[in-house]
Parts: C-alpha cells; sequence; structure tokens
C-alpha cells in the first residue's frame, strides 16, 4: 500500500508512506518507509528539509502484545531507555558499531 499526504507547514511538500506486508509462519513482517518530496513543477526556494516523523499507526505497532518493532536490527521500544554504566555498550555502543546498522 501507498499513500501520500500533504506536509502540515509546507504546502508543496508531501510526505510518500509505503507499507508492506509479508506472512511469515508464526504471523506477518510489517515494512514501512517514509520518504518526502516536493510536487512536481514546484518553482521557488526549497524549505528545510523536515525532522523525522513516523506514521501514527506505527506508533500504534509499537505497544501491541506478541509485536517486536524494529529500525533494522535495532529493537524499538515505546518508552525512553535510560543509559547507565551497566548497560551503555548493549544498549548503545553494540548497536552505534553494528555492520548491520541502517
Amino acid at each position: 500500500m501507498d499513500y501520500d499526504e500533504p506536509d502540515s507547514k509546507h504546502g508543496m511538500r508531501r510526505w510518500h508512506t509505503s507499507v508492506g506486508l509479508t506472512s511469515k509462519e508464526a504471523g506477518c513482517l510489517v515494512s514501512v518507509r517514509v520518504t518526502n518530496y516536493m510536487v512536481p513543477g514546484f518553482i521557488g526556494v526549497e524549505p528545510p528539509q523536515p525532522t523525522s516523523t513516523t506514521p501514527t499507526f506505527v506508533s500504534g505497532l509499537i505497544g501491541l502484545d506478541g509485536c517486536q518493532v524494529l529500525s533494522g536490527e535495532t529493537v524499538l521500544l515505546g518508552g525512553v531507555t535510560r543509559l547507565t554504566w551497566s548497560n551503555f555498550n548493549e544498549q548503545f555502543v553494540e548497536c552505534l558499531l553494528s555492520d548491520r546498522r541502517e
């Protein structure tokens, strides 16, 4: 599924979201990609690149029981992870230096 929606701050920018579903043995895999673009024929000074955003339905997936949400190989959580000396390497350094990081 693909859908486009206008940017709330810059009417000439559109957000494009692609959602893919793949059947798996124990459930399904949902893939989401979000990009943005200026409408064809736009003339003028391009507005600054927006900060990263996530569609609302993705936020809803994060809290579902039995659902694991990942960005690349990083497991996404619905809350804050406080870094301490005891979890710094596992929660931050290993992910930062991973060859599979996206």
